[in-house]
């Protein structure tokens, strides 16, 4: 409680008087006063207003200060990409390389193969000279009815005096070599194995080559076979060895089971 006598003390409450100015002489000038509310109102709105500038600009300086950063991160990035493109080109590049190196080497390998293949099959094919010495060579035809060789050449040549061709007479082509010379031999034509070793009752004995592509060759002699049956012959290999008392030789080829004029497709030099 206040004491008696003393005097009470008032809060003085400043207000503010704001006059405008206009630039314009003729314009007329204006007062403005704000009151203590007034004023404290202004100054929380103003102080606001700072705060708000501050961290607004605080945020904008994190903001680029972030931003830089993404892009520093990013051109790493980007650095760390482009080394990783320029490694890649490398390694496809050289990949490239190889691909051509080893398809030059495939294309290579594809004609070798090729080229054995067919140097295989032309082995293959009986186009050698059935004989390694000299001797008299006769296209002819063996005759089914005829029981020996001799009979049937007698036979061929009485027909064909006659006037018959030797087209139209049955019996299969063969070639027929007599004067043999001794100690040469009888050898296989082509590639491939022993089929066949027989009786012939033309020749004495009858040794078949399967050539394993369709052709057989039939070798016709009075000698002893060298071979045996199942067994595997290269051309030139020795089939009989020409002696006295063996110098006539047939020598026929089948095609898939057919007979075929032998002189198609024999070698024979000389």
């Amino acid at each position: 409680m206040f004491e008696e006598g003393t005097p009470k003390k008032h809060r003085h409450r400043t207000g503010y008087t704001v006059q405008i100015i206009p630039d314009d002489p003729d314009g007329k000038a204006g007062i403005y006063r704000i009151g203590h509310i007034g004023s404290q109102i202004l100054a929380f709105t103003l102080f606001f207003i700072v705060v708000a500038l501050c961290c607004l600009i605080v945020y904008g300086v994190l903001t680029i200060l972030g931003l830089r950063d993404v892009n520093h991160f990013q051109s790493e990035q980007i650095t760390a990409l482009i080394a990783d493109k320029d490694s890649l080109a490398q390694q496809n590049s050289e990949l490239n390389a190889k691909v051509d190196q080893l398809s030059k080497s495939i294309s290579q390998k594809v004609v070798k193969e090729t080229y054995a293949e067919q140097e295989d099959a032309e082995k293959h094919l009986p186009t050698g000279s059935p004989l390694t010495g000299a001797a008299v060579m006769t296209a002819t035809k063996d005759l089914e009815e005829a029981d020996s060789i001799e009979e049937a050449m007698a036979q061929l040549a009485e027909r064909t005096a006659n006037g018959e061709d030797v087209s139209s007479i049955p019996g299969d082509p063969m070639l027929y070599f007599t004067e043999t010379a001794e100690g040469s031999s009888i050898v296989a034509t082509g590639d491939g194995k022993i089929a066949v070793i027989d009786k012939d009752k033309k020749y004495g004995n009858r040794v078949v080559v399967d050539h394993g592509n369709g052709y057989k060759s039939i070798y016709r002699n009075s000698g002893d076979p060298m071979m045996r049956v199942g067994d595997t012959v290269v051309r030139g290999s020795i089939l009989y060895v020409i002696t006295q008392g063996n110098t006539t030789v047939g020598y026929q080829i089948t095609k898939d089971n057919e007979f075929i004029d032998p002189e198609t497709i024999t070698q024979i030099d000389g």
